[in-house]
């Protein structure tokens, strides 16, 4: 089922061809979370519960930004005028660090963007380093401390799928964030980044695996970081997160899994969903799609 609010007028929606997808996200509902897909359709938006069984047809790949049409697999979804921004330039000093897109390092007192307004509101607010686990995977990250639900948990850990993580608090800058977590990624070897490829395969790994087994391996692993962690910050400024009341993992049969990197449909029966990753049931096959790679893709109403 196909769940929208508020009701959209779907006639002229359709007539219009405008409904669009312009990112996923984690809400908050009841007492657990579900993972969600934000749409626009001219000026109205729409959040789509990514729950039961759901068919619907997708379209062409438009510019998440001003709407205009983009080849498939345009980096960030953006056209090349939305590419150039300021905007698209302090995304990219959050993908790929302070001060990247102007290939110099960020002094937030004289920053190479000169835009103030955006280091006072963003850059200086407080940041926290993250070592988050993905099943039996672990990465290094960074966000903003106050972006947050509800509950306390931190929508970046929704967003990537994590089960649990250490919080490293001290109340960082952004630049200052990231030059922890890459001296943290270096020195413990943990990556900064989960592909989409080994998080499925973490996921089918571990519906194979003996659950009691895995579960020992995986407190082990926490244990051996946090007692490294001490060894480069205060004890007292690394706190614990568990991810509960998240996720949907049922049981799928791991030999009839097919990767869909182009759909036409988002379709069947969801069985997994976890961060960015959706399985779905349809018949006896699995369809496993990437959430993030849905942006600015049309929906085609009506079927």
């Amino acid at each position: 089922m196909l769940q929208i609010f508020p009701k959209l007028n779907l006639a002229q929606t359709q007539a219009k061809s405008d409904l669009r997808i312009n990112n996923y996200f984690w809400k908050e509902f009841m007492d657990f979370y579900v993972p969600c897909l934000y749409m626009k359709a001219g000026y109205h938006h729409f959040s789509c519960i990514l729950h039961g069984s759901l068919y619907f047809n997708l379209g062409k790949q438009f510019c998440v930004n001003c709407g205009v049409h983009i080849a498939p697999h345009t980096s960030l979804s953006l056209c090349n005028a939305c590419y150039q921004t300021k905007d698209t330039a302090h995304l990219l000093c959050i993908l790929k660090g302070a001060g990247a897109p102007y290939a110099k390092l960020c002094d937030l007192e004289n920053p190479p963007c000169h835009d103030l307004y955006r280091i006072e509101s963003f850059c200086k607010t407080e940041h926290i380093v993250y070592i988050g686990r993905f099943g039996s995977l672990f990465k290094v990250g960074v966000t903003r401390n106050s972006r947050k639900e509800n509950s306390g948990i931190h929508s970046r850990f929704l967003d990537q799928g994590l089960d649990e993580a250490f919080i490293i608090s001290q109340e960082l800058t952004l630049p200052e964030a990231q030059r922890l977590e890459a001296k943290l990624s270096t020195l413990l070897r943990i990556p900064k980044w989960i592909s989409f490829p080994e998080k499925v395969e973490n996921i089918i790994k571990n519906a194979k695996m003996n659950d009691s087994s895995d579960k020992d391996a995986i407190s082990a692993k926490m244990n051996s970081i946090r007692t490294m962690l001490t060894k480069f910050v205060p004890e007292e400024a690394v706190s614990h997160a568990i991810v509960d009341r998240a996720y949907m993992i049922g049981y799928i049969h791991t030999d009839c899994l097919e990767w869909i990197s182009r759909p036409e449909q988002l379709e069947g029966e969801v069985v997994v969903a976890k961060g960015n990753v959706l399985i779905t049931r349809l018949g006896s096959n699995y369809l496993v799609y990437d959430l993030a790679k849905l942006q600015g893709r049309e929906i085609l109403l009506g079927g």
